[in-house]
């Protein structure tokens, strides 16, 4: 029993219950098993690409440099004369996934939903093989539908807010409208 001027904390903090205990515990341990699945994943994706180690050193300093940076690089590197309109190709930045994998993120895992195969022929049959964008005839292997509005920023997958684009013109457009 107290004393007079002694409070009693255990009376004014609410004890959980076993089954909320238990459901503390399993939520705790999915939560770890997805941590440890995503780790799984980066681990096997940095066995199947180039080592750093075979890169040279000048670019291995340059994708330290960016890794160390507090904002993600670009993702795409973009080819060709850059005083060009459009760009020849682009190939996928190095620096971009070491900043991802070097955070513990999966930078290929997504937590969208995909397009509907239906949207997807609807906005096609609409808009053509034409690029919304450049105005140019769009190759079947190369479409990508693009949200006006961006997904990031709010914009819906709904009809009106889609349109076929190249892939590049979509990525040089990247989260703006």
């Amino acid at each position: 029993m107290p004393n007079a001027g002694e409070l009693n904390l255990a009376v004014a903090l609410p004890q959980p219950t076993a089954k909320e205990f238990t459901m503390k515990i399993i939520d705790s341990s999915k939560q770890t098993q997805k941590q440890d699945r995503r780790l799984r994943a980066i681990a096997k994706r940095r066995l199947e690409i180039m080592p750093l180690s075979d890169f040279s050193q000048e670019h291995q300093d340059r994708i330290a440099e960016q890794v160390a940076a507090p904002k993600p690089p670009e993702r795409w590197i973009l080819l060709g004369d850059p005083n060009c309109g459009q760009p020849t190709g682009a190939i996928p930045s190095r620096a971009w996934y070491e900043w991802h994998w070097e955070r513990g993120i999966n930078p290929t895992e997504s937590n969208r939903d995909s397009m509907p195969r239906r949207t997807r022929e609807a906005v096609i049959a609409r808009d053509g093989h034409v690029c919304q964008i450049c105005m140019s005839a769009v190759e079947p292997t190369d479409i990508h539908i693009d949200h006006i509005k961006p997904y990031s920023k709010g914009g819906q997958t709904l009809l009106i807010n889609l349109q076929v684009t190249h892939s590049l013109c979509n990525m040089q457009k990247g989260a703006r409208y």
